[in-house]
């Protein structure tokens, strides 16, 4: 590896990871630091590029999932109106890929380290809630559509989840489809919901680390 700073930088993270004493900051650097060593296909690469480019982000496979989808909102729409059905839209990241595209990348960089170990369950899971609080102020934009990532709970479990709402051009009456981005498996307490997502959405939270050790993520309007 090239960089001796980047290299001391990740060795640094997969300490604190095994640890469980990393946060949000140190999840993103985590992800700068990776990005140019990851394939440019990848989703490591995808979300080092939101990172580095959160404001109407108009490339990458994301980019081309969700242009093409909205591309196809208004033949969706009449077949709701014909048949009462949408198709069903799977999340366009999930915990398992992520997770194995990351252990690809910082095993060709040398690391012995492997993130999905089931010993690392509760760490995945900080991960997981840190990278939400990353990718919630992200935006994209397709055609003339400017849209923000929105961060929500799913019920009846309170699991956190990450998505997208886009306008369907030429539909009457207009109409928004709501595009998965990423579904965790990260459950978060009732209080939490209540006070993050008292209307089922939040601009985005910052996830840190408290006195005792727990991951607590703080929210901004």
């Amino acid at each position: 590896m090239r960089n001796l700073g980047v290299k001391n930088s990740i060795e640094s993270f997969l300490r604190k990871f095994e640890l469980r004493e990393f946060d949000q900051q140190d999840v993103k650097l985590f992800f700068v630091d990776v990005r140019d060593y990851s394939e440019k296909s990848s989703f490591a690469r995808e979300i080092g590029d939101f990172i580095a480019h959160p404001d109407l982000k108009t490339t990458g496979q994301y980019f081309s999932k969700l242009k093409s989808i909205r591309n196809q909102l208004k033949s969706m729409h009449e077949r709701f109106l014909q048949k009462g059905t949408m198709p069903k839209l799977n999340a366009f990241y999930t915990e398992a890929e992520i997770f194995e595209c990351l252990n690809n990348t910082i095993c060709l960089l040398g690391f012995e380290f492997d993130l999905t170990h089931e010993r690392y369950y509760v760490q995945r899971k900080d991960f997981i809630f840190c990278l939400v609080g990353i990718l919630s102020t992200a935006s994209i934009k397709v055609g003339e559509c400017e849209a923000p990532f929105l961060v929500g709970v799913s019920s009846p479990h309170n699991k956190l989840k990450l998505y997208v709402s886009v306008k369907a051009d030429g539909c009457v009456p207009e109409i928004n489809l709501t595009f998965p981005i990423l579904s965790t498996s990260c459950c978060v307490n009732p209080n939490f919901a209540k006070e993050f997502f008292p209307w089922g959405q939040t601009r985005y939270f910052v996830a840190e680390r408290i006195e005792k050790g727990e991951l607590i993520g703080r929210k901004f309007a």
